[in-house]
């Protein structure tokens, strides 16, 4: 596809802008956005959040660069800012989203740039019982039950489980 076709969102996929939690973090079910588009979510970019997908269930195939990867199994699948990718849904998929924005990467980068730059690739990771992507699939549930519950402390909690889950993901084999 031609660079001034391209697909570029600062928001999720169809959208130009995205409401983080405190510049932060936005969390979002899986499977909705391809349920609103025919089950196809186009090849797309985003250029200023990196994108974390837990895929707990259904088949989809995950689109990237020119590689079609296909997902049976529960799966996380990593994608850095400005990389382009989309699904295409065989099933109904569930699962969710989480998209950290630049402010927080740059936040964490001052820590510690080389874990957070080991994630400027992508990567697809299926989660086996008892493997180290299931301590990661527990944490994204963390991450997603601090997000939606609106407790006292919430920012510095959602703050504290995406810097262990950064280093979790940079850790992977």
């Amino acid at each position: 596809m031609e660079r001034d076709k391209k697909r570029i969102y600062q928001g999720l996929y169809g959208h130009d802008e995205i409401e983080f939690t405190k510049g932060l973090i936005h969390i979002n079910p899986f499977g909705v956005i391809g349920k609103q588009h025919q089950n196809n979510v186009l090849q797309h970019i985003h250029n200023d959040m990196l994108q974390i997908f837990l895929i707990q269930e259904g088949v989809t195939n995950f689109l990237f660069s020119t590689q079609v990867t296909k997902i049976e199994e529960p799966t996380i699948v990593t994608v850095p800012k400005n990389t382009e990718h989309g699904f295409e849904h065989q099933t109904d998929v569930n699962g969710w989203i989480i998209s950290l924005s630049d402010v927080v990467l740059e936040r964490m980068i001052y820590l510690d740039s080389e874990v957070v730059d080991s994630l400027n690739h992508v990567q697809v990771v299926p989660i086996k019982k008892g493997s180290y992507a299931e301590e990661i699939e527990n944490n994204i549930y963390k991450c997603v039950m601090e997000y939606t519950l609106q407790k006292p402390g919430r920012l510095l909690m959602l703050e504290y489980l995406v810097g262990q889950l950064i280093v979790q993901l940079h850790r992977l084999p």
